[in-house]
């Protein structure tokens, strides 16, 4: 196994093969952290493998990547290897858009396509935004702004010393997300599941809905009570679902 493979996938190694390998893409200033739980909640079903950017937890002395076709593209030159079985897509947030970009990445590149696509806590690509940028704010205004939006987990920002070494990678992740643009493409033929919290006061359940547009595949919506970290919990009550659909699969 490559270097450059252990360094986006670290865990992958050490999880043990499943019928389907599930990569998993974070929120903006995520990690892996929050999907190790997932590993044997849904292991024999599938393989979880939580994909780590550059500058977060053990990579976190790497310069971040502020571009989502210069992310997207890194990506696929890791993951193609690790493609030659059954795989699918699972991203919050953030890791949603970069989930939905790696599939159109992987059909215009004539690769296997994933099984299908979850896209949690995100708007679909093509719905505007309802609030400002706030990437380019001063830290208290800033900081302010991931309070108010709902955008960082609330362990992160009770902690000032952790917030304060995380702000660059925050503010990093929130520009990548404010510029992206999905440029018009057909939509994809694979399933696509779309997810949110009810109480999320950015992604509303249309926006969550609006992901039906970007498949000619099966489609299906499932809004849970929660936030826009709703995913999170012990457990949480997504892993549910997602072990429905892995037994579809």
């Amino acid at each position: 196994m490559s270097t450059e493979i252990i360094r986006w996938l670290p865990t992958l190694a050490a999880t043990p093969a499943g019928p389907m390998r599930l990569f998993c893409l974070p929120h903006a200033g995520g990690g892996i952290t929050a999907y190790l739980p997932w590993v044997a909640a849904l292991a024999p079903d599938a393989q979880v493998i939580p994909v780590l950017l550059p500058g977060r937890e053990r990579r976190w002395q790497e310069p971040l990547l502020d571009d989502m076709e210069a992310l997207v593209a890194a990506l696929v030159a890791v993951l193609a290897p690790e493609m030659d079985r059954p795989y699918a897509l699972f991203g919050h947030s953030m890791g949603a858009w970069i989930a939905f970009e790696l599939a159109r990445a992987c059909r215009r590149l004539g690769l296997a396509a994933p099984q299908w696509l979850w896209a949690s806590g995100a708007r679909a690509p093509d719905r505007p935004s309802r609030r400002p940028a706030i990437h380019t704010l001063p830290d208290p205004e800033f900081i302010a702004a991931l309070r108010r939006y709902n955008g960082t987990p609330a362990e992160v920002l009770a902690e000032p010393e952790l917030l304060a070494m995380l702000l660059p990678m925050l503010r990093v992740d929130f520009g990548l997300c404010e510029r992206y643009r999905s440029r018009a493409e057909a939509p994809l033929s694979i399933p696509i599941i779309a997810s949110g919290g009810l109480a999320d006061p950015e992604v509303s359940a249309e926006d969550v809905a609006a992901w039906r547009a970007h498949t000619d595949g099966p489609f299906r919506c499932h809004m849970m009570a929660g936030d826009h970290f709703y995913l999170h919990g012990d457990p949480p009550p997504i892993v549910a679902h997602l072990g429905r659909q892995l037994g579809r699969a």
